[in-house]
Order: C-alpha cells, then structure tokens, then sequence
C-alpha cells in the first residue's frame, strides 16, 4: 500500500477516535471516553513513528 494511503488511513482513524470520545462523553461513559482518547492518541503517535521512517528513508535513498 503507498505512504499517502497508509497515512490517509491513520488520519481518519484518528479523527474518528476523537468523534467516538465526543459521543462517549455526551452519553457519559467515561470508561469509553478514556479508552477511545488514550487509542487516539496511540493511533497517532504510530503515525508520527511511522512518518519519522519514511522521511529518514527517502531522506537516505536521495543522499
């Protein structure tokens, strides 16, 4: 699977981990608000580790 689709993914993972803490809370379900924020979180530091080796990758393949 290509970088952008990988990512794109990862992005809508997250931002629908957030939306989820959103109805978690208005349905006061602060287990779920908690699992669901702390998963976002996560989902996005895999992204972030993620980017850091593509750029280091393609950064060492143009050198």
């Amino acid at each position: 699977m290509a970088y952008k689709v990988k990512m794109f993914l990862l992005a809508i993972v997250v931002v629908s981990m957030f939306l989820a803490t959103a109805v978690a809370i208005s349905f006061q379900n602060y287990w779920l608000v908690a699992l669901f924020f702390i998963g976002g979180i996560v989902v996005m530091m895999l992204g972030l580790m993620y980017k850091r080796k593509y750029l280091a990758a393609s950064k060492n393949l143009n050198h």
